[in-house]
This record gives structure tokens, sequence and C-alpha cells, in this order.
């Protein structure tokens, strides 16, 4: 009989974790719902400043990471001072 009476609580128990899971199931629909359009306009906004940041890094004639025009460094007899002494 005690046998019986813990297979019914294993039985409840599983049925309680079932029924959690899918109101959680439920619940993560409904927050994913919510804030994808959130998201989306976040995703969005972020293309706009780094199109944004291209076109001021274009106007100001520097290169991608910042090195000059064309993105190059300059050689280094470019680098030098006016007395031709080397950096």
């Amino acid at each position: 009989m005690l046998g019986l009476a813990v297979l019914g609580a294993l039985a409840f128990s599983a049925w309680r974790v079932v029924d959690e899971l899918r109101l959680l199931n439920r619940s993560l629909a409904k927050l994913r719902a919510r804030i994808a359009p959130t998201l989306e306009q976040i995703a969005r906004d972020g293309e706009a400043a780094a199109e944004r940041a291209a076109r001021m890094q274009a106007r100001a004639g520097q290169g991608p990471a910042g090195q000059g025009p064309a993105g190059r460094r300059p050689e280094r007899a470019e680098r030098r001072d006016p007395g031709g002494q080397a950096p």
C-alpha cells in the first residue's frame, strides 16, 4: 500500500511539473512577442548609428582604424619632422 502512495505522489509531482513547464512556455512566448519590436528597433538604431559613424569617418578623411587617409599608416619618411630626424 505504501508503494502505491509513493507512486501516486510521484505521478502528482510529475503532473505539476509538466503543468508548470507549460505555463512557463506560455509566459515566455508572451514575453518574446512583447520584446520583439523593441529588439528590432534597437537593431535598426544600431545600424543607423554605424552608418552615421562610417559617414563621419569618410568625411573626416580617416580610414577605418583612424590611421589617416584610406586607412593606411604614413610611411616613415612622411612621419619625419622638418629637420629630417626620425621620430
